[in-house]
């Protein structure tokens, strides 16, 4: 199993704070933000590979952390090739072209590179297991409409199957937020 951290990001939402620093890196207490979510996946069960996908601007600044972490699989930074906001592929484009560009066949956990979690995943992987040949979210509810403007929103069918997706809806649906 691989795992893609998605770090393609150009920080325009924070602005001098990740001009130069790509959000994943910027520190967390006493680590950066990637280094938080690498100790989520650390463990799990088949982990053959770390993938980062990330743009032009901040490819070396995370080869640099790459050389500089050790997690017990290799890491490999993919650069999407992006130079500007403008030009960015969005987060399923960078899925696509990670795994064309690094030609992926083995199950893939795709993880926000900004995305500060404290649940593990053992449970998530079972579950996906279960249900080979899908695809599966983790969806998060959060329990009240308002906060839920401020996230994607996802709807469900009776089954379990996404049938909508608004991000940061004014007037959301759900509760259940990627």
């Amino acid at each position: 199993m691989k795992v893609l951290v998605l770090a393609a990001g150009y920080g325009t939402r924070l602005k001098e704070i990740a001009e130069n620093t790509p959000k994943p890196l910027l520190p967390v207490g006493d680590r950066p933000l990637i280094n938080h979510i690498l100790q989520r996946i650390k463990g799990l069960p088949d982990l053959n590979e770390v993938l980062v996908v990330t743009n032009n601007k901040f490819t070396e600044d995370f080869r640099k952390w790459a050389r500089e972490t050790d997690i017990g699989c290799p890491i490999t930074v993919v650069n999407d090739g992006t130079n500007s906001p403008e030009e960015r592929l969005g987060s399923i484009g960078d899925i696509q072209f990670s795994i064309d560009d690094r030609q992926v066949q083995d199950d893939l956990l795709v993880i926000g590179g900004d995305n500060l979690f404290d649940y593990n995943l053992d449970e998530y992987i079972i579950f996906a297991r279960q249900h080979e040949n899908a695809v599966v979210i983790g969806l998060y509810d959060i329990g009240d409409l308002e906060e839920a403007k401020l996230y994607g929103v996802v709807g469900l069918n009776d089954a379990g199957k996404v049938v909508s997706f608004q991000e940061k809806p004014q007037e959301p649906k759900s509760t259940l937020i990627s």
